[in-house]
């Protein structure tokens, strides 16, 4: 869930797109609704639709997309098929985050959750919490987030899913971050890249290691936070991502200024 540059101001875009999401596990349309109790005819138009709605998404037409899975979710209340009613739900809370309208993305996933609820789905009701802590740090709730995204961790280390643990984490270090709970954070930070140093998780473990260097700088631990913004460089230059390379070595150089002593 969900890292947003303009909002943080301190990572680039290229640096969060690995830590999107703690769900894999978020089922099909197609396969939640063939399970459906209604005519092909239904079943094949509501995922149709859907379909249509992820396309004008993924080409960022968001007006359309939002009017579209509108539709698709009067289609599955219709069908009375909870489960493709709650992907849809999910669908419109993020569309209203890329529009930055965080209350009706709140509304959104707070509907999801009830039906992850309802249905015992405890992944996807992680999933929501620990999204639902993302649009309450955009709203600067941060208790509010804070106790979403520690319920969202609760779930996934029962269901011991390791990867979505250190996504939640890393929101969770977020979160104490922007109330300046810079050792929280860290806390947050360096228990999330213990759980990905083992995993082929480069992209991952470079942003851990970037986040560990900003936590570090604001507690005015140069050298330390020098140190991880170099582990961070490697990692971005071994995959060539070029603007988190270019965002890292600012970082150093803002640092490395602001340590030198005035003349």
């Amino acid at each position: 869930m969900k890292f947003d540059l303009k909002h943080l101001s301190l990572i680039s875009l290229s640096l969060v797109i690995a830590l999107s999401t703690p769900v894999s596990a978020i089922a099909s349309l197609k396969t939640t609704l063939i399970q459906a109790q209604a005519s092909d005819s239904k079943i094949e138009s509501a995922i149709q639709l859907y379909e249509q709605g992820l396309e004008q998404y993924k080409q960022k037409r968001l007006s359309e997309a939002l009017q579209t899975f509108n539709q698709v979710l009067g289609m599955m209340q219709n069908l009375g098929n909870s489960k493709g009613e709650m992907l849809t739900l999910y669908q419109l809370a993020m569309i209203y985050e890329d529009l930055r309208d965080y209350p009706q993305a709140q509304t959104a996933y707070e509907k999801a959750l009830v039906i992850s609820r309802k249905l015992n789905d405890r992944v996807n009701e992680a999933a929501y919490l620990d999204y639902l802590g993302v649009v309450s740090r955009n709203q600067q709730k941060y208790p509010q987030a804070i106790d979403y995204h520690q319920q969202s961790l609760a779930i996934f280390r029962q269901v011991n899913i390791p990867r979505s643990e250190a996504i939640v984490l890393r929101n969770l270090g977020l979160a104490y971050l922007r109330q300046k709970g810079y050792e929280q954070a860290l806390e947050n930070f360096q228990a999330a890249l213990k759980i990905e140093e083992p995993l082929n998780q480069p992209r991952s473990k470079a942003v851990n290691y970037y986040m560990i260097g900003e936590t570090y700088g604001y507690l005015n631990r140069q050298q330390q936070a020098m140190d991880f913004y170099q582990k961070a460089l490697s990692l971005f230059r071994e995959i060539g991502d070029q603007e988190a390379i270019q965002q890292t070595l600012r970082k150093m150089q803002e640092l490395q200024k602001a340590s030198s002593p005035v003349e």
